[in-house]
């Protein structure tokens, strides 16, 4: 409770900050949320607590070791990051030398929501239309209640993904500096080899000669080829990039990784399907602004993609944090549309202008919006694993 009452207190008051300060407020939120990682003591079915380990043993190594290097130890994390995820152990050996473990989620947090939050300034400023300011701060609140605080103990999950969808604004949309952002993929790649799966997604957005219901179902049917694809990689594992996604493609697609959990799958497809009605509605009623196209299409092949995989826990969880940052844009525009320059004030077409599919579609949207506010009660409703402490650790 003590979390879900910090990401509600930062969320509700963002409603109230003006424009001008936004930017500056969404940075010092951010800050305030992360620092809360310094007072948490993760379980040890916490990823963080493996991650903390972690740190402990690159202590003992060098620079050389961490990016070349082999290490003789039993810690698992090494073993498994050492042979294609070279860049993060990078990023751990930087924060390990600051000594103080919590550094690690504390300053993968800041970026995480720093990125997030930038992405609805970036729409805001990208919009055909002025939005109003309370807008900017619902998607905020959107975020922070979203984005699963126990989640971001995963770090590179989340990090890797809410960077990916911050890069991909810049590539789809402002369509700046589109090499930097495609060496920016790859160097994700050896952050979190998951990361793979995004850019063929993006691979699949430059064949803009295809229909894009075509490049739906392929990127729907891509559980159906994984087996193919595992054995065409199998043949090259003398590669460590190759060799660590053959892994996580085996644990994933293959022995389906975590627990399943139906209760979080259902209610995570409701918003899912939320998400895509959204689309349907600003599409339909022309109200997506068309600088939003191609992002919105890779956001249509991401999400055919995660119900694809609805039958792998892990992969669909995953690629539900990364829909759950890139649907902002999406969001911003749609609040824009069916809410008016105050949050009680909701627009609707006229009588002779609704028909019955437009109708069945708002009752689709709403029973779906009530199920995605189902997903973070019961995130945060129920006590968070772990403990804090009112000592720094």
């Amino acid at each position: 409770m003590i979390v879900f009452a910090c990401l509600l207190f930062w969320g509700m008051l963002g409603l109230f900050i003006p424009r001008e300060y936004l930017r500056a407020y969404m940075v010092f939120a951010s800050i305030c949320l992360a620092a809360l990682y310094f007072f948490f003591v993760p379980p040890i079915t916490y990823d963080l607590s493996r991650y903390y380990e972690l740190l402990h043993v690159i202590r003992k190594t060098d620079l050389w070791t961490v990016l070349f290097g082999d290490l003789k130890t039993n810690n698992i994390l090494w073993e498994t990051y050492s042979s294609g995820s070279r860049l993060y152990l990078l990023y751990a050996y930087i924060i390990s030398l600051l000594r103080i473990d919590a550094l690690l989620p504390f300053i993968s947090g800041v970026i995480i929501y720093c990125c997030a939050s930038k992405l609805v300034i970036l729409a805001a400023e990208d919009s055909e239309e002025e939005i109003a300011d309370w807008k900017l701060g619902f998607c905020f609140l959107f975020l922070l209640l979203m984005m699963d605080f126990r989640s971001i103990s995963g770090i590179r999950n989340m990090l890797t993904f809410t960077v990916f969808a911050y890069i991909l604004y810049y590539d789809l949309v402002r369509k700046s500096n589109r090499l930097v952002c495609w060496i920016a993929y790859i160097a994700l790649i050896g952050f979190h080899s998951a990361i793979i799966i995004l850019v063929l997604l993006r691979l699949l957005m430059l064949f803009k000669h295809v229909p894009i219901f075509v490049r739906m179902l392929i990127a729907f049917s891509f559980f159906f080829f994984v087996e193919t694809l595992i054995s065409t990689l199998s043949r090259f594992t003398q590669y460590p990039m190759v060799s660590m996604l053959l892994q996580k493609l085996t644990d994933y697609f293959v022995y389906g990784g975590s627990t399943y959990q139906t209760t979080r799958v259902v209610i995570r497809s409701f918003a899912l399907v939320f998400y895509l009605l959204m689309y349907l509605y600003l599409k339909r009623s022309s109200f997506l602004p068309q600088v939003f196209n191609d992002y919105t299409d890779y956001f249509l092949l991401a999400a055919f993609f995660d119900f694809g995989t609805i039958g792998q826990y892990d992969t669909f969880l995953r690629m539900h944090f990364f829909l759950t940052v890139a649907v902002c844009p999406m969001l911003l525009c749609f609040l824009h549309r069916i809410v008016g320059e105050t949050p009680v004030e909701i627009v609707v077409p006229d009588n002779n202008e609704t028909g019955v599919k437009e109708v069945i579609l708002y009752a689709m949207l709403g029973v779906s919006l009530i199920m995605v506010s189902y997903v973070f009660l019961t995130a945060y409703y129920s006590p968070m694993d772990g403990r804090f402490t009112f000592f720094l650790i």
